[in-house]
């Protein structure tokens, strides 16, 4: 089996973004909420696509032999995307 550094193509084009967001919030409780609501987002990566909008790429979330499964991700999963028309894994 490849490993991931086999399996990953080098970046051609393009350049490195880096994005931050603040928020601030009334109460420690509502700050919570919003946490959990963020996190389950980062965590559905099957869902990505539904939040970043049109023209994104699509994410899909993968176990250890490339199958798509329908979780929530966790550490040692993969992912493959999908940029319209060329899939990595």
């Amino acid at each position: 089996m490849k490993t991931a550094l086999e399996l990953i193509p080098p970046q051609e084009t393009g350049r490195q973004t880096d994005f931050t967001h603040e928020q601030k919030f009334d109460s420690l409780m509502d700050a919570h909420r919003a946490f959990v609501a963020a996190a389950g987002r980062l965590l559905s990566v099957n869902n990505c696509h539904e939040y970043s909008g049109a023209g994104s790429a699509k994410f899909t979330l993968c176990n250890n032999q490339g199958d798509e499964v329908e979780v929530m991700a966790e550490e040692g999963f993969f992912f493959s995307i999908d940029r319209q028309n060329n899939t990595y894994c």
